[in-house]
This record gives structure tokens, sequence and C-alpha cells, in this order.
């Protein structure tokens, strides 16, 4: 658990670092630190290759050509980084809040021959040492989750990007705090208090929109992946391993189950992956709205979402 009075980020550090975060995210997703995409058909798929097109679907929402320059904002061991770079050519400069992830991505990079096409540092993503208008793109994968100030990160990534860039996120969304019941709601600031999950309080569903659209972005829109996403909850529960703790409790709220074994379990999360699309007009830089599905409102849903900097023309070319 993160120490009482410590600040933000040193908080996310001290997730991370526990024996328990670590070790889990090595011995089941190889040093990942994202839920997977099972397509139809496919749920019995290892977990190893659903966090792999999990982040060709990142790919995808980015839509960038091949040598556009991307950032991706809180890239732990680089996993994500250089599946882009080695699958779709994409230049990708990964930050960290952890030295030794950075140190780790590095070392990767250096064995796939990659060094080329991607660069690590260590750097927070709500105060990016980088120019205005500088990347083609901009990424989180379950990371903005973990910002002190998400309104603030968002207003980093809208500074740095090119007019005509695009932003993709996959985060987290809650029910609002009203519609959960006590227990839920003691579930979750848990998870939020243990992960240093900060954002996720004010990460309500559909919320989104108003939050790109605060930081500058327009033309926000979302596909809900829910469904895609529970096989690797599923596959967690019944493991209890202790280990990767924001998942297992995730998966636990999905579940229903509750450690001290009581009653009242949650509904199914919900996933939503939001792409940014071109702005239409002018004005503001552009961001895809994002918009969940109208069916019944679970207590958790994973987002992600994309958009783009306005522009009135084409995109600019990368590079």
């Amino acid at each position: 658990m993160p120490e009482p009075g410590s600040r933000p980020q040193q908080q996310v550090i001290e997730y991370f670092q526990r024996r328990e975060s670590r070790w889990g995210y090595a011995l089941l997703l190889d040093g990942s630190k994202h839920f997977g995409y099972y397509p139809p058909g496919s749920e019995r798929i290892p977990m190893a290759t659903a966090v792999r097109l999990m982040a060709d679907r990142l790919g995808q929402a980015l839509g960038l050509p091949a040598g556009a320059l991307v950032l991706d904002a809180g890239c732990g061991e680089g996993g994500v980084a250089l599946h882009l770079a080695t699958t779709l050519g994409l230049r990708v400069e990964g930050i960290d809040l952890q030295p030794q992830s950075v140190r780790r991505a590095t070392r990767k990079a250096r064995r796939r021959r990659a060094l080329d096409l991607v660069r690590f540092q260590v750097m927070d993503y709500s105060a990016l040492g980088f120019p205005e208008r500088h990347f083609d793109g901009v990424y989180t994968m379950e990371a903005l989750v973990h910002a002190p100030d998400s309104g603030a990160a968002l207003a980093q990534f809208h500074r740095v990007l090119k007019p005509g860039g695009r932003l993709a996120l996959f985060e987290y969304s809650l029910a609002p705090r009203q519609q959960l019941t006590a227990r839920q709601r003691e579930v979750f600031d848990t998870i939020n208090r243990d992960a240093a999950m900060h954002s996720l309080p004010t990460f309500v569903h559909g919320s989104f929109p108003a939050l790109l659209r605060a930081a500058g972005f327009e033309d926000v829109t979302v596909e809900d992946l829910t469904e895609r996403m529970l096989p690797m909850l599923r596959r967690l529960r019944p493991a209890r391993l202790g280990a990767l703790p924001a998942q297992q409790a995730a998966a636990d709220a999905a579940a229903g189950v509750q450690r001290d074994g009581g009653g009242g379990g949650l509904p199914p999360p919900r996933v939503a992956v939001q792409r940014r699309h071109r702005g239409q007009g002018a004005g503001r830089p552009a961001a895809a709205p994002l918009s969940h599905s109208r069916d019944a409102c679970p207590a958790v849903r994973s987002c992600g979402c994309g958009c783009q900097r306005f522009t009135a023309g084409p995109a600019p070319p990368a590079g």
C-alpha cells in the first residue's frame, strides 16, 4: 500500500514497486500492465496474445502512418511502444515515473534492435518537457487513471500535439457514486487508494467528452469493448494470487466477489474504447467524444478514448 502522506506521483511509484505488483505483472503478463482484447470466439487465447491484440486496437485508434512520432504517456516497460513501433513503424517516445521501468524498456528495445524507433526516459506526463506541437499522436494505456489531475495531464497532451494530431486513451470509468452501494463504494475506495488510481473517482461513466473538451479537444467517439476483455478478468479471479492488485480487485468487483466473503456483488465492468477523429470546422483541437452504450449502467467500465487536435485542413505529414 502506498505510504500515507506521500505525494501522488510517489504513491504511483510505490504501488508498482510492490513485490506482488512486480511479480504478478512479470509472471502473468510479461511485464505488461494492461488488460487484453479477446475477439469473438477467441476467449481461450493466451493472455499475452490478448495483451498484444489490445495494443493493436490502440494502434488502430491512433490511425497514424509509419514514421509518425507518438508519445506513450506512462510507458511502463515499453511493451505497447515496442509493439506499435515494430508492427506499424511508429516512432515512439515513452515516458514513465519509474527509472527501473525505463531501464527495462530500453534493454528490451536494444534486444529487439528497435532503438532507432523508440526512446524511453523518466518524466511526469503532467509536466511534459517537450515543445509545443511536437507529436503526431499521444496515447495512454491504463495510465491516465494514475494522474493526480487528469485535466492537467490532458492539457499537456493537447499542448504537445501537432494540429491534426491524435490522442488515444484506454482507461476505466465508474458509475456515479450515488448509484453504488456502500460495499461497492468501499471496494472502489480501496482500489483507488491501494493502486494509486487518483483520477478514477472523476472518471464517471459518460464524463470523458467533457474532460476532453475542457482540455481543448473535440469530436470524441467511443467503442464499448467490455465483453472483449472480460475473459481476462475471469482468469484473474480464480488465480487469486495476490499479484496484480488493481486487476485482481477489478476481477473481484466484476464477478461480485468480496474479499471478506460477503454478499452484494457488483455488476460486470464495461470496457469502452474511444477513438479521436478529424475535427470539423474551426476552433479548438479535436478529440473524439466519449459515449458509452445505453444499456444498464454497470459499476465499472474500462474505456479507450481517441481524439485529434483540431485542424482546419489536412493533418500535417508525420515527422
